[in-house]
């Protein structure tokens, strides 16, 4: 999708933080590299979804953490990747 594409050009990783997700970290307090940088591409990936969202689909996803979660409301909301 072309929402996809545009994550893909903002960092190749991110991607998949999209669409597969990631475990979030056992220790919050004595992260990898791999943890730090999987939460930065999380937060990055939320941040683009939330300012391409109208109000109505950020209500919708205000109830989830991740943007694996926020993604795949979307998808369910708007059958699959179609029309994101």
């Amino acid at each position: 999708s072309r929402m996809l594409s545009h994550f893909r050009a903002i960092d190749p990783h991110m991607e998949r933080i999209i669409d597969i997700g990631f475990s979030p970290p056992m220790d919050s307090q004595n992260l990898s590299l791999e943890d730090e940088k999987n939460l930065y591409l999380n937060d990055q990936a939320s941040n683009v979804l939330v300012h391409a969202l109208s109000n109505v689909d950020i209500l919708a996803i205000l109830p989830f953490r991740s943007a694996h979660e926020f993604w795949t409301k979307l998808q369910d909301t708007y059958d699959a990747s179609k029309t994101i």
